[in-house]
C-alpha cells in the first residue's frame, strides 16, 4: 500500500512522492495523520534543504494500526506527540511518547508538541511573585502562547514586543498589558550602556527566532534578571552584546525542553489546561494549507499575510 509524502527537491522547493505505507514495530502505533503544523524552526532548514529532506513534528492525527505490546490505545483513537517527519498521510508513534487528545479539543488546536514546549518554558520562568512585569519579544504562535501562559500564572504587567500591528493586537486580546513595536519602545524599558543600565524588566522571554530579537531581549533584561531564550533553533549563530550582559549579571537560559519524559508529562499538563478552559489559547486564527503547499506555508510564515496565527497542513489534501 502506497501513501503520499512531503519530500524536498532542493531549497525551497517540495514535491510529492509515492511511498509505502511504513510498518510498525511491537512498541509503535501507526497514525493517519490529519494535521501537521508548520513551525518557524524548520524556515531556515527548508530554504537550504537538500534533497530528500523531509520535514514536520507537530502531528495530530488517528490511531490506524496497534503494536502488538501496545495498551492503552486502539484504533481511531485521536492522538498527538512529537514523531518526526510527519508530513505525510501515516507516520510511525513511539507509542509511549503519544498522547490522547481530549474530546474537548478540535484537531487544529491540538497538536501536543508545540503546546508542551510551551508549558515547559513558562515554567521554567522565575515568576517569584504574583503580578511579577514580564516582556515577551516576539508574538507569533509560540509568543502569544507564552503570553496567554503567564496570565494564566499571575504574571502582569506582561509586554508585548512584536513589529507586526496584527501579532501586537492579538498579544493584547490574549492577556498582555502592553503592545509595542520595537522601535517605539519607551526608553526605561531598555537598560542598556547609554542608560547606565538602568531600567529594563526583571524577566524577559523571546520567541521570534532572529538575531534582532534576542539582541533586543537582552537590552531589556534588568540588572540581575533573567532572560529566557524560547527561539534559538535555527537562523545561525547570533551577535549579541555579551559584554553587556555579563555586566548586567543577567541569567540567561534556555527554555526548549529536550527531555522527552518531560515532554510527554508537559503534554498533559498542556491538554488539561486547554480542555479545561483554564488555558484560552484554542480557537486561533489558523491558514489550512494542503500536503503540496508546504513551500507556500514556509513562504508565508514571517508575514503571515491576512492574520492568521499558525498555518497548519492538511496531509489528506493535495491537488
Amino acid at each position: 500500500m502506497l501513501m503520499k509524502r512531503n519530500v524536498m527537491a532542493g531549497p525551497g522547493r517540495s514535491v510529492l512522492e509515492d511511498v509505502p505505507v511504513p510498518d510498525i514495530r511491537p512498541d509503535e502505533l501507526l497514525v493517519k495523520i490529519k494535521y501537521c503544523g508548520v513551525c518557524r524552526s524548520e524556515h531556515d532548514a527548508w530554504k537550504e534543504a537538500q534533497a530528500g529532506r523531509l520535514f514536520g513534528h507537530e502531528p495530530v492525527g488517528t490511531v490506524a494500526r496497534v503494536g502488538a505490546e501496545v495498551s492503552g490505545f486502539q484504533a481511531g483513537d485521536r492522538v498527538s506527540g512529537l514523531s518526526y517527519p510527519a508530513m505525510a498521510e501515516y507516520v510511525v508513534f513511539k507509542a509511549n511518547r503519544t498522547v490522547k487528545i481530549p474530546d474537548e479539543l478540535s484537531d487544529e488546536d491540538a497538536m501536543a508538541e508545540p503546546l508542551a514546549c510551551l508549558v515547559s518554558a513558562i515554567s521554567k520562568l522565575p515568576l517569584k511573585q504574583y503580578m511579577q512585569t514580564v516582556a515577551v519579544v516576539g508574538c507569533g504562535f509560540m509568543g502569544l502562547g507564552a503570553v496567554s501562559l503567564l496570565k494564566l500564572k499571575s504574571a502582569g504587567p506582561i509586554i508585548a514586543v512584536d513589529v507586526r500591528a496584527q501579532a501586537r493586537e492579538n498579544a493584547l486580546k490574549l492577556g498582555a498589558d502592553e503592545a509595542w513595536h520595537p522601535d517605539e519602545l519607551p526608553p526605561h524599558y531598555l537598560a542598556t550602556w547609554d542608560r547606565g543600565c538602568e531600567g529594563g524588566f526583571p524577566v524577559v522571554t523571546e520567541w521570534a527566532e532572529s538575531n534582532q530579537a534576542l539582541d533586543l531581549a537582552g537590552r531589556m533584561t534588568a540588572i540581575g534578571g533573567t532572560l529566557g531564550i524560547g527561539s534559538y533553533h535555527s537562523g545561525g549563530p547570533r551577535q549579541v552584546d555579551m559584554q553587556l550582559w555579563n555586566y548586567k549579571a543577567l541569567t540567561a537560559i534556555s527554555l526548549h525542553e529536550r527531555d522527552m519524559d518531560r515532554m510527554v508529562e508537559c503534554y498533559r499538563q498542556a491538554y488539561g489546561l486547554l480542555a479545561s478552559g483554564r488555558w484560552p489559547f484554542t480557537g486561533l486564527a489558523h491558514k489550512i494549507y494542503r500536503l503540496d503547499q508546504f513551500d507556500l506555508a514556509q513562504e508565508e510564515i514571517i508575514t503571515k499575510p491576512g492574520g492568521f496565527i499558525k498555518g497548519i497542513i492538511d496531509c489528506t489534501s493535495w491537488a
